[in-house]
């Protein structure tokens, strides 16, 4: 059973929450964050707490600033004033679920800086972190994906997150929530089984719990270890990075002589260091560095994401060429006509019967809204074959310069690059006979290359 007295146990022993500490509770409305609202709110006198409440409204459904509003009555009802942010959800590349955390994790970041909190608490329970651990082991995750969620991690100087109920069950908050008669607000998305998550909750758990009842505790208990054990080999891993650096790289001797589970490690670490993210590196990667690393005299390179990584005999270099800033928002455009973008250029959208232009999309298979931004790290365009080549090569070859690739525009459609304007029009997506053409330029004809940006 959860009470405020098990609560205040497992927050002072892990050291979550310190007296008189300022905390924000992130209030989606759902039973497992109004649950974690009501407990922390009987413990503020205890442990002296200031409390507020944030909500990210992320404008998907009709309803959604309805329930802000719901939601912030909620948390006047505890005497805890909620602040609600509106997220902005471009057709930036990713599904929209991961652009919906992504916009709620920067949002959160936003709000902990601008109310000064020492911490932000989420309302995941064990039973996320079972959902989690199971969605991951399907994907091919290793220990430190199995890992899951940790107690508290940092989320910026000076601010942590914590997970609270991390140590109870969804079916322990509905308990506590139906004894205090609160009533969250529903999300019909829990209710469809079109969503990854939705199905193991709904399909695969109540199946693996006729085999194992406490299934939800085992596969915590499981998650436990993966991040133990995680630590352990990241902590082997980085004083082995620290012995094989050398003027401007790794030796490669050293790493050689790893068996392939700590090289990967050591490999993952010095990606990470060198470009600061993780993101879309793969096992494959790591195995291609391998046979990289391997590999016999001279000079042998690979593309990785955010890098290119050289064996440049004895040594291992990582190369990033860093992106110049943007100079221009996200644009949204809904029909033909001039988009103003906003470092004072302009595009031309223009539909026409037939167009000579040799980049013009097909109008049906472009449809709009289209999104016109910059290009960003990990875009990609499709070549054929059922490939792909980052737009950042696309670039490179090009020869338009490190500062000026900020300034490029791209055009997506229903979440993918369909247009690197003036260079690149990926495959598929010209006019066929008795279609339409859609054709994006800049304004004047100059094209996004060097010395026509």
């Amino acid at each position: 059973m959860i009470t405020p007295a098990a609560l205040l146990r497992e927050l002072l022993d892990l050291d979550l929450v310190r007296r008189g500490e300022r905390g924000a509770v992130a209030l989606s409305g759902g039973g497992d964050s109004l649950c974690l609202l009501h407990l922390l709110a009987q413990l503020r006198d205890e442990l002296g707490l200031e409390l507020v409440a944030v909500h990210v409204d992320h404008g998907l459904r009709p309803e959604s600033a309805e329930q802000a509003r719901q939601v912030q009555a909620m948390a006047r009802t505890l005497g805890v004033v909620a602040h609600v942010r509106q997220a902005r959800l471009s057709g930036a590349p990713g599904n929209l679920q991961e652009r919906a955390r992504e916009e709620r994790s920067r949002l959160l970041g936003e709000l902990a800086t601008d109310l000064s909190v020492d911490w932000v608490a989420l309302g995941h329970t064990a039973s996320d972190q079972a959902e989690l651990v199971l969605m991951r082991a399907v994907r091919g995750a290793g220990v430190a994906g199995l890992g899951g969620m940790a107690w508290t991690t940092r989320m910026a100087p000076g601010t942590r997150l914590i997970r609270p109920l991390l140590g109870v069950t969804r079916e322990a908050v509905g308990a506590y929530l139906a004894r205090h008669g609160l009533q969250p607000v529903q999300d019909p998305s829990n209710e469809t089984d079109r969503y990854f998550r939705n199905r193991v909750r709904r399909g695969v758990l109540p199946l693996l719990r006729r085999e194992n009842p406490r299934v939800v505790e085992t596969l915590c208990r499981l998650a436990q270890s993966c991040r133990e054990e995680d630590g352990a080999l990241e902590w082997a891993a980085a004083g082995i990075l620290e012995s094989a650096r050398c003027a401007d790289g790794l030796a490669v001797g050293p790493l050689r002589e790893l068996p392939a589970g700590m090289l990967h490690r050591v490999l993952r670490a010095a990606h990470r260091e060198a470009t600061g993210s993780l993101r879309r590196l793969e096992r494959g990667h790591l195995e291609e560095l391998g046979r990289l690393l391997g590999s016999d005299g001279g000079t042998k390179g690979l593309d990785l994401p955010a890098a290119r990584v050289e064996r440049r005999y004895k040594r291992l270099v990582w190369l990033v060429e860093p992106a110049g800033p943007a100079t221009f928002a996200p644009v949204v455009v809904d029909a033909p006509g001039r988009v103003v973008l906003g470092d004072g250029r302009a595009l031309l959208v223009r539909i026409c019967p037939t167009s000579d232009h040799r980049l013009a999309l097909s109008a049906e298979r472009a449809p709009f809204p289209l999104t016109v931004r910059p290009a960003a790290a990990g875009d990609r365009v499709a070549i054929g074959g059922g490939g792909s080549r980052k737009v950042s090569r696309v670039l490179m070859d090009a020869k338009v310069p490190l500062a000026e690739r900020g300034r490029i525009p791209v055009v997506v459609s229903q979440e993918e690059v369909v247009l690197v304007v003036g260079l690149r029009r990926g495959h598929g997506r010209g006019p066929g006979p008795g279609e339409m053409a859609l054709v994006v330029e800049l304004e004047g004809g100059k094209r996004a290359a060097p010395g026509g940006i």
